[in-house]
């Protein structure tokens, strides 16, 4: 995904799709997850890490 595409969708989630935030979740679960298991060395916590940074990520979208 270029930044071209990122920065429609975000435009798009703060039109009120909100739908298309799955889009990104979509593109950058696995890198965050992996990231996110290395930094906690367990399935489980990095899971919850990496739900968590998602959903602050949707909370804050319109400051990026």
């Amino acid at each position: 995904m270029d930044s071209m595409q990122e920065k429609d969708i975000v435009r798009r989630v703060l039109e009120g799709e909100t739908e298309a935030y799955a889009l990104l979740v979509d593109a950058y679960k696995d890198p965050i997850l992996r990231l996110a298991f290395r930094m906690t060395g367990n399935l489980q916590d990095a899971d919850d890490l990496a739900q968590d940074a998602f959903v602050r990520a949707f909370r804050n979208l319109h400051r990026y």
